[in-house]
């Protein structure tokens, strides 16, 4: 990078500087009609050449260090060798040949390294099928993510937003939402509401978090329901009197019965699936339950016959004992 503004226009710097070399194939690549490509050209070019190179230098130097020690991993052992030599694969071969990608870096052996390789193959691959122009032939490509929540990224929210006219289908699974929201930092809460709210496709399991049970219950939504109160009331009157007359004595008598009838409605609204059905009554597999798995499956637009709304109660087999 230029240590001072007007090294970026010095032709000797320019030959040397991999920094420049990857600018200048952005801006390259949006004259062919690359936009996305351009702009990020443009936000890096000034930054590089202009914002940078004005710091100072404690602050430079400052930011250089935590950007060596960020890409440490990637400098040396295995995920040099997957990330900085040659590779056999690419991400179009994907859609064009069928291939199936399987990402051997698990978090719980490789520490936050594994998880870092992981979203950055997430990442690019995603920007690369996002890229290719499509007709109604084009195979669509699965990007399936177990324990999502240690590879969740903000960048997920705009990868799902044009999955499905990418014909991309992302499948993310985690163990409750809480953990979401620690991977994504300060605006955890938020980010991870963007990137939930983006599947149209969500399934939920037996759980015993209360957060993302509520997140459940309220997806799933609340329905109408009535009070009808009836309220009767009878009577029954008797007299009866003596009137004198001049000419004759008279006497009389009366009686009435009297019966009243009210009906009344009045309406009101409630979860179609309290909080606690999620830790109650989803069965869980394995030998207990004759290997039989409960789920609550929701779908965007959908209306299923059975329910007739969004959401319907499903269950399957696992395929051996628990």
């Amino acid at each position: 990078a230029p240590k001072h503004p007007k090294q970026f226009d010095d032709p000797a710097w320019q030959k040397r500087s991999f920094c420049y070399e990857v600018i200048i194939d952005l801006a390259l690549r949006g004259n062919s009609g690359d936009l996305k490509a351009l702009q990020v050209a443009e936000d890096h070019g000034t930054y590089w050449a202009e914002e940078l190179p004005h710091l100072a230098p404690r602050t430079r130097s400052s930011i250089e260090s935590h950007m060596l020690t960020t890409i440490a991993p990637f400098l040396t052992g295995k995920l040099r060798d997957l990330f900085c030599t040659d590779t056999t694969i690419v991400p179009e071969q994907l859609r064009s040949e069928g291939r199936i990608l399987v990402v051997d870096l698990p978090p719980l052996a490789l520490g936050p390294e594994g998880a870092a390789a992981q979203s950055v193959i997430k990442y690019i691959f995603g920007l690369a099928l996002q890229r290719q122009r499509l007709d109604k032939k084009a195979r669509p490509v699965a990007i399936f993510a177990d324990e999502y929540m240690m590879l969740a990224s903000r960048t997920d929210a705009e990868l799902l937003s044009t999955a499905r006219s990418s014909r991309i289908c992302f499948v993310a699974l985690i163990q409750d939402i809480p953990k979401l929201f620690s991977q994504l930092g300060k605006s955890g809460r938020d980010q991870a509401e963007a990137i939930i709210g983006s599947f149209g496709t969500r399934i939920y399991h037996a759980n015993s978090c209360r957060i993302t049970n509520e997140h459940g219950a309220q997806t799933v939504g609340r329905i109408t329901k009535y009070n009808i109160s009836h309220s009767v009331s009878r009577g029954q009157n008797t007299g009866g009197s003596l009137t004198p007359h001049v000419d004759s004595g008279g006497a009389g008598s009366g009686s009435g019965r009297s019966h009243n009838q009210c009906e009344s409605y009045s309406s009101y609204q409630e979860l179609a699936l309290p909080t606690e059905y999620f830790a109650k009554e989803l069965r869980t597999g394995a030998k207990k339950n004759r290997l039989w798995v409960d789920a609550i499956l929701v779908r965007n637009g959908a209306r299923f016959k059975s329910t007739k709304a969004h959401w319907m109660k499903i269950s399957y087999r696992q395929g051996r004992y628990g």
